[in-house]
């Protein structure tokens, strides 16, 4: 009896022991595999339960990518978990295109095998894959996409964390012409790496794809690749050699940190393409950094303590700045900027690009810049030369605010500066430097050209160095502060009357007169000033501060005399005003103190539009009161009464009392006889032959001189009169 119990207890046990040996569903070759639930593929995995997993594998691993068990046929789609643990025989791997997932630990510590080939469809890793591979040199890579690690070991689902993290001995990775996509991380450590081959496939390079790979001296990045991640080559400390494509759209922060491609670059010159851009390691001596047209944005801190730093190029299209003030900071030794960004964001006083760059002694806009942001320069200390491109039609709200050591603006295109919109005082370079370099050479007169229709408010604000301005006709309005502080103008020159007269100018310093005081019309210096008889309006400031004025004839078919017209016309002796005007602006003749005789031909000063809502009238301030006033016959009343109807008469009041003397006159009744005779004739003629006599009165016809036309007019109302 206890021979059968003993030898059944032998076949139990000899039955558990193969069945728990058996971790399988079947083996084929060498090789075990568990069929998957969809019963059409299979695992491969592993033969042993401890490891090493299989006993008896050598040299090179195919796993092949379809297998028999009986009848049936099966796809190998997967590596399990373990699979090959430390099957130390292995000495190369072929992961064919058919495996699309490969497990946790799958080749741990093979560390025979020197060669792996993943095939196109492996797009799901575990962790630590081929951790431990010691012996590992090369892998050659084949997935287009869809992969991205994690350094280290990820959670075993996703991320996954590099598979071959702690191999520590691979030199050359070959990614296959169908690669599209770099994964992130793929490389990172790898510091015995000497050799990548990128293929023309590849438009992505992921984040940290290369880092810290110390030995790597040269990668060629093909003409499809737009994107390279954050990080991507940071701590490749012996890549000397990198080139990149104009193709590159974004270029991730620190991508090239702590590389010798900056640190050796010849002549200190950096190319890179469109970024968010951050630059940390050591800069050799006066490095020159040109971040090229298709660069579309900067870090922050960017290039931060470059103390090497000497000059600066922005291409054309970076559009996005996270400046937030540090992207120079501390970049004492940058002396020159060249910005040819077309237009981006605007600063503040807080976050400054350059705030931090007190070195800088040039700023260069391009032909490509359209608009120079708020605050790019402000408070620039030892800035002293910008270079303004054509292509510029804004500037914004203290752009070179505070920018006190500027001594030169340069220009290649005045009618490109005459079209630019200034922000605010700030914003115009011209405030501090006071001198204007056209092509090269100082402009002494600036000549506007005659495509220009507008001047721009601020256009030549504190241009000291101007002293003299030519105005085309062409010329339809000059803005507000367009000629503020041009201190040392002593003239203005304008082709014919008409064209200034019809110059919408906006307050006081949009004339250049306001300085200048010297109006010059086709090479004349004006005296004798008579409003051609197509004038309908005289408008705002037309006249303001033209000191060399001496005479004025408006004729008749004038209807407004603008506000300040002539105000501060100083040299002003004579002035006649025809019946037809029906608005005299506020200080139309406010500080002509040099007048002795005004006419107005006006019957009811009470009617007129006097455009100002002051009781205040300063219409006439500053007049003296030895100018005699004549006055219609008939209106003497109307001159002479403080104010009508509760409103002051600037004829009689303008802060203080104006006209002495209030004359009446009848319309050819020159020697105020009473009567229109050939007396008068001989006054017309005494004035003609030596000027003796009242101009404005003599000058019947009001044509600006006094000649035989006036004795023509003169005897036609003889005949007409009724004294004769």
């Amino acid at each position: 009896m206890k021979p059968i119990i003993l030898k059944s207890v032998t076949l139990l046990l000899a039955t558990l022991i193969a069945c728990s040996a058996s971790a399988y569903d079947f083996k084929a070759g060498n090789l075990c595999y568990n069929i998957n639930s969809d019963g059409k593929t299979v695992t491969v995995t592993y033969q042993n339960e401890t490891a090493p997993r299989y006993t008896g594998l050598t040299g090179a691993l195919n796993i092949p990518t379809s297998v028999k068990n009986g009848s049936k046929t099966y796809s190998v789609t997967a590596i399990g978990e373990n699979a090959f643990e430390d099957c130390a025989g292995i000495t190369s791997l072929n992961i064919p295109n058919s495996v699309t997932s490969v497990a946790f630990k799958a080749f741990w510590s093979c560390t025979a095998i020197t060669t792996v080939t993943v095939g196109n469809s492996a797009r799901s890793w575990g962790d630590y894959v081929f951790a431990y591979c010691t012996g590992l040199t090369t892998i050659n890579w084949n997935v287009p996409d869809g992969v991205s690690f994690t350094f280290g070991g990820g959670t075993g689902l996703l991320s996954y964390g590099n598979p071959f993290y702690h191999a520590y001995n691979i030199k050359t990775v070959v990614f296959g012409n169908n690669v599209k996509r770099i994964p992130a991380c793929f490389c990172r450590n790898f510091e015995k790496l000497t050799s990548v081959t990128i293929p023309s496939s590849v438009t992505y390079i992921g984040f940290w794809a290369f880092a810290y790979c110390n030995s790597l001296p040269k990668v060629t990045l093909p003409a499809a690749v737009d994107t390279i991640g954050y990080g991507a080559f940071t701590g490749c400390e012996n890549l000397s050699s990198l080139t990149i494509p104009n193709s590159v759209t974004y270029i991730g922060n620190e991508a090239f940190t702590r590389t010798a491609w900056f640190n050796n670059q010849p002549d200190g010159v950096v190319y890179a393409g469109n970024m968010a851009y951050s630059y940390k390691g050591t800069m050799p001596a006066n490095t020159a950094i040109t971040l090229k047209d298709n660069c579309i944005g900067l870090a922050c801190q960017a290039f931060a303590n470059q103390k090497n730093l000497k000059t600066i190029t922005l291409g054309k299209n970076i559009k996005h700045f996270n400046w937030n003030g540090s992207t120079f900071k501390g970049c004492t030794g940058l002396t020159t900027v060249n910005w040819n960004v077309t237009d981006c964001d605007n600063f503040s006083n807080s976050n400054k690009p350059f705030a931090d760059c007190t070195g800088i002694t040039t700023f260069n806009f391009g032909n490509t810049v359209k608009r120079i942001p708020e605050y790019l320069c402000y408070s620039l200390s030892n800035l002293t030369q910008v270079s303004i491109g054509k292509a510029v039609t804004g500037i914004g709200a203290y752009a070179f605010g505070r920018c006190e050591a500027l001594t030169r603006v340069d220009i290649s295109d005045a009618a490109a500066w005459c079209n630019i919109d200034f922000g605010s005082t700030g914003g115009n370079p011209l405030y501090y430097a006071h001198n204007l370099y056209l092509n090269g050479s100082k402009v002494n007169n600036f000549v506007v050209p005659g495509t220009v229709t507008d001047i721009k408010p601020r256009t030549f604000y504190g241009g000291s160095g101007l002293t003299g301005v030519t105005i085309p006709s062409s010329v339809k309005s000059i803005g507000q502060n367009a000629f503020a502080q041009c201190t040392e103008l002593t003239r203005v020159d304008c082709s014919d009357l008409v064209s200034w007269l019809n110059i919408d100018f906006d307050g006081s310093y949009s004339n250049p007169l306001y300085f200048a005081k010297c109006l010059y019309v086709d090479g004349k210096p004006l005296s004798n000033l008579v409003i051609p008889a197509t004038i309908n309006t005289i408008k705002p400031y037309a006249f303001y501060n033209c000191k060399n004025l001496t005479s004025l004839t408006i004729p008749e078919g004038v209807s407004t005399i603008g506000n300040s017209a002539f105000f501060s016309c100083t040299g002003l002796t004579s002035a006649s005003i025809p019946a037809s005007v029906t608005v005299l602006g506020d200080h139309a003749f406010h500080g002509c103190n040099a007048l002795s005789t005004m006419v107005t031909r006006i019957t009811r000063p009470q009617d007129l539009d006097y455009q100002t809502n002051s009781n205040n009238m300063w219409h006439f301030n500053g007049v003296p009161s030895s100018c005699t006033l004549y006055v219609p016959a008939g209106s003497l009343e109307y001159y002479n009464v403080q104010a009508w109807d509760n409103k002051r008469n600037p004829w009689v009041f303008s802060v203080k009392p104006t006209f002495g003397t209030i004359t009446e006159f009848v319309e050819g009744d020159i020697n105020f006889d009473g009567v229109i005779s050939v007396a008068d004739v001989s006054e017309v003629y005494s004035f003609i032959i030596g000027g003796n006599g009242i101009e404005a009165l003599c000058d019947l016809n009001v044509d600006g001189v006094v000649n035989a036309s006036d004795v023509s007019s003169l005897y036609d109302r003889i005949l007409t009169s009724p004294n004769e």
